[in-house]
């Protein structure tokens, strides 16, 4: 009986160290996940998302700070109430309301994400649009025993969105409103896109084929080191600037200034270049043109004074002859036939200023307006004949033969008789200056229809073919010697 009861005490002494065991190891497990529940509920706490978590039901068992501040809801108010009725969401478009996250998880097993443009609705009725998703929690058998869902405000977000969103629209806005001729260009300076007017400026129909293109092949081959230089500078940071010439897909001539600047990202780093070209083909004319006025001008001014000094040889020749004859006829010491001839050479050479001086008025005439005809029915071979005669004396003593082919049934015109000599003298008067001894000068006079025509050539040199446009200028002359 002593054995039986020494083996009962051993049994409840193992019991009971046994049953210590168990307590003090349950114990242990209890404080380890005591410690461990509260380090996940500091760190659900802590995070910046949203945190709740149901059970199978779709209840709340639990909410962090940030859900509670979001929704308005504190955590032990939430504690079993049906997750829509804390965690209110619907679509920020339609305003109607969205599927709760936790049913779709219960329902699949799977992790899911809400749809774009959701917003959560607070208890006290303020909007938040949110980005958020949900797991399923699982039991050690793999059983779906619950939901989590994670969410957080993105308002700062959707404000940085909308300003870039903005600021893409506005920089649209100017590129499309610009009159230039606006690109986008990648690194290697192939075209990304164009603004409506440069498409009109360079007749293009359809952006499409060029979209990619280098856009030095719109250049001639003469200009793309400009713009390859114009496209390594903005890559590097800088300016490009160049002034070049470069036709539209159509062929129509452009002349342009172009700028390229660089486009740099949040970091600073360049990532395209715009290009922008202007239009100055107008300016380009206007420039050209304002030259070739220049030229003329400059050109008129010297044939001026290359033709006065003509003229003022041409008035002080014959008072030249006029002067020495006087002198030598007041000396008394010419007989009679010098003296004759004195006298005749004075008329002559006074009639030839006075001629001249009447021409030099009528220029003035013309370029005043006040030249005017005094027209009448006349005959034009008498008037030919005249002047013929008058330069007679000249081609005589040069050695010059005149022809006069008149036709006689020319018949009456209207005119003015003393202009029409006038033309008649100055026509053979220059031809029989500039054709060499020997030579021949021919007058022909001829009725063409309800017109007569007056001709007059020479075996002179002729006139230059470059000099042929400017026959007629004022104060031009193809050889501006005196003699």
């Amino acid at each position: 009986m002593v054995i039986e009861d020494n083996e009962d005490e051993q049994l409840r002494s193992v019991a009971l160290q046994n049953a210590q065991s168990i307590l003090h190891a349950r114990r242990r497990a209890e404080e380890a996940l005591r410690k461990q529940s509260e380090w996940l509920r500091v760190t659900l706490a802590s995070i910046g998302d949203a945190v709740i978590s149901t059970d199978a039901e779709g209840r709340v068992t639990f909410m962090n700070g940030v859900a509670e501040a979001l929704t308005g809801w504190s955590q032990a108010e939430s504690l079993g109430r049906a997750l829509p009725e804390v965690f209110h969401i619907i679509n920020e478009r339609s305003r109607q309301p969205v599927d709760s996250p936790v049913e779709t998880v219960l329902r699949g097993g799977k992790v899911i994400g809400l749809a774009n443009h959701t917003a959560l609705i607070a208890k006290d009725g303020a909007e938040v649009p949110i980005d958020d998703s949900a797991a399923p929690i699982r039991d050690d058998e793999g059983r779906v025993v619950g939901v989590v869902l994670v969410f957080h405000d993105i308002t700062d977000r959707k404000q940085a969105e909308e300003q870039l969103r903005a600021s893409e629209e506005f920089n649209r806005s100017v590129l499309e409103s610009s009159p230039d001729c606006v690109k986008v260009l990648d690194l290697e300076g192939r075209l990304m896109a164009m603004n409506v007017s440069g498409l009109s400026l360079m007749e293009i129909d359809d952006f499409a084929p060029f979209y990619g293109l280098d856009w030095g092949v719109f250049w001639p081959e003469e200009s793309r080191p400009l713009v390859e230089q114009a496209v390594a500078e903005a890559c590097a940071g800088g300016t490009g600037r160049f002034h070049g010439f470069c036709p539209t897909t159509k062929g129509t001539p452009k002349w342009w200034d172009v700028i390229v600047t660089p486009v740099r990202d949040s970091d600073g780093r360049v990532t395209r270049l715009v290009s922008t070209s202007r239009d100055v083909t107008e300016r380009e004319r206007l420039l050209a043109q304002e030259q070739h006025a220049r030229e003329v001008a400059e050109a008129a001014s010297r044939a001026k004074d290359e033709f006065l000094a003509t003229v003022s040889h041409e008035l002080r020749t014959p008072l030249n002859a006029m002067l020495g004859w006087a002198r030598l006829l007041s000396s008394g010491r010419l007989d009679d036939e010098m003296a004759a001839r004195g006298l005749k050479s004075i008329e002559q050479n006074a009639k030839a200023q006075a001629q001249l001086i009447e021409d030099l008025l009528d220029v003035s005439r013309i370029i005043s307006g006040k030249f005017r005809l005094k027209a009448r029915t006349l005959e034009v071979a008498p008037i030919i004949e005249a002047a013929i005669d008058s330069v007679r004396p000249t081609a005589d003593a040069k050695g010059v033969r005149l022809e006069a082919l008149l036709d006689p049934d020319a018949g009456p015109v209207s005119g003015d008789a003393g202009r029409l000599q006038q033309v008649a003298w100055n026509l053979l008067s220059n031809a029989v200056k500039f054709t060499p001894k020997g030579g021949r000068v021919q007058v022909r006079l001829v009725r063409i229809n309800s017109h007569i025509e007056l001709e007059v050539s020479d075996t002179g040199q002729g006139i230059a073919r470059e000099f042929l446009p400017y026959v007629f200028d004022r104060f031009r002359q193809a050889d501006g010697s005196t003699t």
